[in-house]
């Protein structure tokens, strides 16, 4: 691999890094979006057959990833306080600009079959954004084997949805109530004091988190290959639907020329971004 392909990688990885980042943004849209979901469920689903060619792959866009959530946590965090509707634009642009594969996945391929499935998805994402959920529940100040295991749980649920085009991972993490602590610690990993205690919730979280990925990536990688116009009719209900899930987030958003041409230019932006990135 050419050093310009793994800058590539590494450049797409980190995108996906802020994605996972901000509740609402799917991961999963974004690598759709970004040319990678496919290739990515490749890699892990053929590791150990294809071992050398799939790490290589993997490796750049796992660094973009770990660096983006290490280096732009309390970044996300101020946008998103501070220019929410502009950050949720810049992500809706990103999603546009790289919505071609699917478009040309899906193309001249409808059938009441396949529609169905496509609502189905669309809806499923739009009813997951009301849900409210209170059955797992974590001692972070005195945890015990079981938290530990609920750690792992929660992980392999949050994974596996980020898997999901549509479906944000760390919006299921603030329906079960842990995205603020899980970002919290990972943003205070630097604090060495607490390094010991961080890393005990980090790790069972991170086992989930590998076992979610692998699980789903197999699992989806095998309704590609049965059943591919399905599946991806079904990719595309994810994917527009977290667009509606976005542009919701915004709330209050203030009706000025200011504000509406800052989040006119951060979509532009987002979708220029997405279709350049495309074409390498």
């Amino acid at each position: 691999m050419k050093p310009k392909d793994s800058l590539i990688l590494f450049i797409k990885g980190f995108i996906l890094g802020i994605a996972n980042i901000i509740p609402g943004v799917s991961g999963g849209t974004l690598a759709v979006s970004l040319g990678l979901y496919e290739k990515i469920l490749d890699a892990i689903g053929t590791l150990f057959k294809n071992f050398k060619n799939n790490v290589k792959f993997l490796t750049p866009i796992i660094l973009g990833i770990v660096v983006s959530i290490l280096s732009t946590s309390k970044l996300v965090s101020y946008a998103l306080a501070n220019f929410k509707a502009q950050t949720v634009f810049l992500f809706v642009g990103l999603i546009f600009g790289g919505t071609s594969l699917l478009m040309r996945k899906t193309r001249g391929k409808g059938s009441i079959t396949n529609f169905i499935v496509f609502f189905i998805t669309f809806f499923i994402v739009i009813a997951i954004s009301f849900a409210k959920v209170d059955i797992i529940k974590i001692s972070f100040t005195n945890m015990t084997i079981l938290d530990y295991i609920l750690l792992v749980v929660v992980g392999f649920l949050a994974s596996s949805s980020m898997v999901i085009p549509g479906i944000s991972g760390s919006f299921v993490l603030m329906i079960f109530g842990y995205y603020e602590k899980i970002i919290n610690t990972i943003s205070n990993l630097t604090n060495f004091k607490e390094l010991g205690s961080n890393l005990l919730i980090l790790l069972p979280f991170g086992i989930g988190v590998l076992l979610g990925i692998i699980f789903m990536a197999k699992l989806i990688t095998a309704l590609i290959k049965k059943y591919e116009v399905k599946t991806y009719f079904g990719i595309m209900g994810f994917v527009l639907s977290s667009v509606v899930i976005l542009i919701l987030q915004i709330g209050k958003f203030t009706y000025n020329f200011t504000n509406i041409f800052t989040c006119i230019l951060a979509f532009l932006w987002g979708y220029l971004l997405a279709r350049a990135i495309e074409k390498e």
